[in-house]
């Protein structure tokens, strides 16, 4: 499946196809100081994330340290400023109803969660003291912006139960 590239205008135009189900999940345990590369377009193509282990027990002086680098452009949508401005623009929208906007919530709501909020959180504590500085506001706005989502859903959920 391609999150970007050719096929990529399909993606997200319904909540089944911004599912990525036909690239089966990966974990390689690499040596430390080792270094990775992705062949061909998979990087371009598909979600990575690099993990560190907190509780190194081999080096304690390195333990939850992690250096990594992307090199590519980040094309927009791709920032956390595009994140929060498209997050107010839809949340601002909640007076509008229709099956459109809720997929549109939805896939917003998705894409904060996952791509967002848990890339963030799953590098472990000792990221999260490193870099907590930088990323407090934005990731407490996207939170706030999560949690508006969510009550939208469960009120969208309750009108249509009753």
């Amino acid at each position: 499946h391609h999150s970007e590239g050719p096929g990529s205008s399909r993606r997200g135009t319904d909540i089944e196809s911004a599912v990525v189900s036909d690239t089966p999940p990966l974990a390689v345990s690499l040596p430390s100081q080792s270094a990775y590369y992705l062949l061909s377009d998979f990087n371009h193509h598909h979600q990575h994330a690099v993990l560190v282990n907190d509780n190194n027990e081999t080096n304690s002086n390195s333990a939850g340290i992690r250096f990594a680098s992307t090199h590519r452009l980040l094309r927009e949508g791709h920032n956390v400023h595009f994140m929060i401005n498209r997050c107010q623009s839809i949340c601002s929208q909640f007076h509008k109803k229709g099956p459109k906007i809720w997929r549109s919530e939805q896939l917003l709501l998705n894409e904060i969660e996952s791509e967002w909020i848990r890339q963030f959180f799953i590098q472990g504590e000792g990221h999260k003291t490193n870099l907590w500085k930088y990323w407090k506001e934005p990731i407490c706005q996207l939170l706030m912006y999560w949690s508006r989502l969510e009550q939208r859903t469960k009120q969208v959920l309750d009108l249509l139960r009753y």
